[in-house]
């Protein structure tokens, strides 16, 4: 055995100095990371104790907040019994003085249930309600110079624009000073009164439309406010002036109906009297036109409120003219509400065979005057027609011009105008 461990050396190649330098290398090793481990244990207690001691404190700091939260509540809670037993008390003092009022509250329900039950027994008729208040004075023609002209017809698509504008125009150009109010929220006459399609958007995003006429003010300066000027080079030095319209119009039409029916005031049919017949417009205009819907609308019904005239376009045609007598049975049916008498009914679109109207046409010219005479008016048939130009009239319109502006249009509405003009002053 002695003999094999003499060896070892021998079969290592070292001796045994080296092996005992491997020995103590080893041990040194050993020792290193021994000391290593032991510094490791350490670091990691004290780390354990520093995150323990850092929870502690986190966990008293919730402890705290916990505590001062529940002496809130205690607080709140204590504040809140105190504010409900005051009101409780407050509510106690009400119950009785609504007791005692009781008999003061059925006496200011009272009106109130009768007017529900004049609503409940409404028959439909609105416009033809007597007035619970005087209307606004309705200033006599002899004591001004304007002249209020409706022009109106139950059926659609006779031309009552073209005629309200070109007629406008063709007075103005003869020296006159015209406004044209343009009353339907289709805004067919404003279409054709606007300098610009930005014009347009201006006038309605300022809220400058007929709309407003319907708010229930006196204002008497809000006309002036809203008028706009027919823009025209052969109108340079005129006083042709409109008012607009847009789709507010309809919503203005119905806030103004609905409270008339609940508050009796202002009625709602007299509004534009109030404002067309005040001295800020009849020392600053010799016509005002008013173009009416087909429709007997809140608008419509105070045009006819403060109107002096009745101007009726038809067409030469079976439907048009038996539309004129319900037209016509407007005024039979609002004779508080209009004092407008029919200034004439004027044949629009006519077609011209040397020099008349062709003969379909000229027959129902000639009973015209028998149709207004079964619906109680006589004789009030212009001479004057309008002649069917409507390529002139249309191709203007697609210009953004009214027709009289020019002289062919002028000629084609010169004998209505003057016949009008010849009317009025009768």
């Amino acid at each position: 055995m002695l003999d094999y461990l003499e060896k070892i050396p021998e079969y290592l190649k070292f001796g045994w100095s080296d092996l005992a330098k491997i020995f103590i290398g080893a041990f040194m090793v050993a020792f290193m990371a021994w000391g290593w481990v032991r510094s490791i244990r350490k670091m990691t207690k004290a780390q354990i104790r520093a995150e323990k001691h850092q929870m502690e404190a986190e966990l008293e700091k919730e402890r705290a907040k916990f505590h001062q939260k529940v002496a809130e509540l205690k607080t709140l809670h204590t504040e809140v019994v105190l504010s409900l037993r005051v009101q409780m008390m407050e509510a106690e003092r009400c119950r009785e003085a609504a007791e005692g009022d009781r008999e003061k509250m059925a006496a200011a329900l009272e009106p109130l249930q009768r007017r529900l039950s004049d609503l409940e027994s409404f028959d439909g008729k609105l416009w033809e309600q007597d007035s619970l208040t005087a209307p606004p004075p309705f200033v006599a023609a002899n004591e001004r110079q304007t002249r209020f002209i409706s022009i109106v017809n139950l059926k659609g698509g006779v031309g009552k624009t073209t005629l309200t504008a070109n007629v406008g125009v063709s007075l103005s150009r003869g020296g006159r000073r015209v406004l044209l109010v343009d009353l339907d929220f289709q805004s067919s006459l404003t279409r054709l009164c606007k300098a610009s399609d930005d014009q347009l958007l201006d006038l309605i995003k300022t809220k400058k439309t007929a709309a407003r006429l319907l708010d229930g003010g006196d204002d008497a300066l809000l006309i002036s406010q809203i008028v706009q000027r027919v823009s025209h080079p052969n109108l340079m030095g005129k006083t042709c002036d409109f008012i607009a319209a847009d789709e507010s119009l309809a919503e203005a039409e119905l806030r103004a109906q609905a409270r008339w029916l609940v508050t009796k005031t202002p009625d709602a049919r007299f509004l534009f009297r109030r404002l067309f017949h005040a001295p800020e417009v009849l020392t600053r205009y010799d016509f005002v036109l008013f173009d009416c819907p087909p429709r007997l609308t809140t608008a419509c019904v105070n045009a006819l409120g403060c109107s002096d005239f009745l101007l009726v376009p038809v067409l030469l045609e079976q439907g048009s003219v038996e539309a004129l007598p319900r037209t016509l049975n407007w005024l039979t049916r609002l004779p508080h509400v209009s004092r407008a008498r029919l200034l004439g009914v004027v044949a629009n679109r006519v077609d011209m065979y040397a020099g008349k109207p062709v003969n379909a046409q000229q027959t129902i010219l000639t009973y015209l005057p028998e149709t207004l005479k079964r619906s109680g008016f006589h004789g009030e048939v212009f001479h004057a027609v309008i002649k069917n130009q409507r390529s002139m009239i249309e191709e203007a319109a697609n210009r953004g011009r009214i027709a009289a502006a020019d002289d062919d249009g002028l000629n084609l509405f010169a004998g209505v105008t003057a016949e009008i003009e010849k009317g009025v002053l009768q």
